[in-house]
């Protein structure tokens, strides 16, 4: 039932993203890259690892712009 859910012409009947993910057909023999990490991974993704934010600050790092560049998901120099 995937392919006739997908051709829906109406947008607000038709499948959405998160829908299709769920979808068995999608999730058999799906690669590794597309899977969906399970919730907890996801918060555990978003916890700082204090040992390693102490390892960055001996190096010489500030502790606060270290953990606001990580908050914030910005690619620089810290």
């Amino acid at each position: 039932d995937l392919i006739p859910r997908l051709l829906v012409v109406d947008p607000m009947k038709r499948m959405t993203i998160p829908e299709i993910r769920q979808h068995p057909w999608f999730q058999v023999h799906l690669p590794r890259y597309l899977a969906v990490p399970p919730p907890d991974t996801l918060q555990q993704a978003k916890k700082i690892d204090e040992e390693i934010l102490q390892e960055v600050v001996n190096r010489g790092f500030d502790r606060e712009q270290l953990i606001a560049s990580l908050r914030s998901r910005v690619q620089n120099e810290v």
